[in-house]
């Protein structure tokens, strides 16, 4: 028995040393281990077949992770891209593309051993997907198109929460906005090589992405506060949401198109700041609602000193009147309990939601934040105070007014600059005057409403 097979793993063996030998220069992967860590050639990555494929991609996160993109030649990074960009082409079925895509986008998350400035490093090769994808996005075909769009959606993700995780150094900050707004870059809406369907799927899903990862950031450090003592409270990082914006906003000062331009304001702009008024209206309310409820307190204090009079007075009369229970043998039952009777139709239909109460929900729906947690968390300037002397109470300021007025100045100025396309700087300057407007409008109301209330008092 043992001879039996051991020639038979014997013959085995003869026949696959001619098949790997005649495949070796072929198909043979860059080597993974961390002693020998090279770029994986483009060939590899760009293979038929998806082992080779993966293997490619195993052995660049082994480079990324010992020395990192930034230390890739400029020439050499962009021959590594157009094989990372053909190796995502050739892949197929659903859930194989979207677990390769998030793979790749995982990479910008690498952090090198060689380096403790991870933030360059994951930059290098998201600029590197930038430039690549731009210049090839003309190649591509229906049939492939929605799984690059979903490559774009998971990069500008891995994007975000790399600044993130980084605490948003300003540095870093630079540097993405300049990949995003650079000549050549994505949002360079004058530039006819950069394809106008991809600075669209940019500004559609940008705001979406980017409260995702703020929450998902700010949901660890939660889970890390909890687990660390109670005493070492970490200080809160913001998120510089305008300094992320400025692409778009030179965007959408020099745009050409007035389709870009609209487009732009409808998916980045008009969302955002129609939330920093609901928000601001919700904070009111919720004062409002503060305040009522410590009034209602004091006066139902008042009530319950009423009724406890009231129901010593009720106990004396009952006790007058007690001893008739029963008239001509017969109990009369009280109809508290009513466990006993059968279930009225008429109310359990009334327990069926209306056609206004629907319309009621789906206005609380169109009310709702889309982005609370980038309001809330967002760096805002400190506003100034007559007195310079006196900081003014963080806990006062209104986070969502005062980012929604760093807006529009930055439109402003944007509108204000020599670059800027005469037809642009029109529609911008009208934006300003109508919040000028409103503005004006609000403190007209709220002075009217403030001299009412004092002639009121008189």
């Amino acid at each position: 028995m043992a001879t039996a097979s051991s020639s038979k793993a014997s013959s085995s063996k003869r026949k696959a040393i001619p098949t790997t030998a005649g495949k070796t220069k072929k198909s043979k992967p860059a080597p993974t281990s961390n002693d020998d860590a090279s770029i994986p050639l483009g060939r590899a990555l760009a293979s038929t077949e998806k082992r080779i494929r993966d293997s490619a991609v195993r052995s660049l996160r082994t480079y990324l992770s010992t020395n990192g993109a930034h230390t890739i030649p400029t020439l050499e990074l962009q021959k590594l891209w157009k094989g990372l960009f053909y190796c995502f082409w050739m892949s197929d079925k659903p859930l194989i593309q979207q677990r390769l895509a998030d793979d790749l986008a995982s990479l910008v998350l690498v952090h090198p051993s060689s380096s403790t400035n991870r933030s360059e490093a994951g930059l290098a090769f998201l600029e590197g997907f930038w430039d690549t994808i731009t210049a090839e996005w003309g190649g591509l075909d229906k049939h492939r198109v929605d799984k690059f769009y979903l490559l774009v959606r998971r990069f500008v993700a891995s994007g975000f929460q790399l600044l993130a995780e980084e605490k948003w150094p300003p540095v870093a900050v630079k540097t993405f906005q300049g990949i995003l707004g650079k000549f050549d870059g994505v949002l360079s809406t004058n530039n006819p090589k950069t394809p106008d369907s991809l600075t669209y799927h940019l500004s559609d899903m940008y705001l979406d992405e980017l409260e995702k990862v703020v929450e998902k950031v700010h949901d660890q450090e939660n889970e890390q506060a909890e687990e660390t003592e109670e005493g070492e409270e970490e200080e809160l990082v913001l998120v510089p949401t305008l300094e992320l914006l400025m692409p778009f906003v030179d965007a959408l000062a020099t745009a050409k198109s007035k389709a870009m331009y609209e487009r732009i304001w409808a998916n980045v702009f008009q969302p955002l700041l129609e939330d920093t008024l609901r928000a601001s209206a919700r904070d009111d309310e919720a004062s409002l609602s503060d305040d009522e409820e410590e009034a209602s307190l004091d006066d139902d204090k008042d009530e319950d000193v009423e009724e406890d009079e009231g129901e010593d007075l009720e106990e004396g009369e009952d006790e007058e009147e007690g001893g008739d229970e029963t008239t001509n043998g017969t109990e009369f039952h009280s109809f508290a309990d009513e466990s006993g009777l059968p279930a009225n139709d008429d109310e359990s239909e009334r327990s069926l939601p209306s056609d206004s109460e629907e319309d009621d929900e789906e206005d609380d729906a169109e009310d709702d934040v889309r982005f609370p947690l980038l309001l809330a968390l967002s760096s805002v300037p400190t506003p100034t105070t007559a007195n310079d002397d006196e900081e003014p109470d963080a806990s006062s300021i209104d986070v969502a007014l005062v980012l929604r007025k760093s807006i529009f100045q930055a439109l402003f100025t944007a509108a204000s600059r020599k670059d800027a396309t005469e037809a642009r700087r029109r529609l911008l300057y009208q934006l300003w005057r109508d919040e000028q407007d409103r503005l004006n409008d609000q403190a007209e109301s709220s002075s009217s409403s403030s001299s009412s209330s004092s002639d009121d008092d008189e």
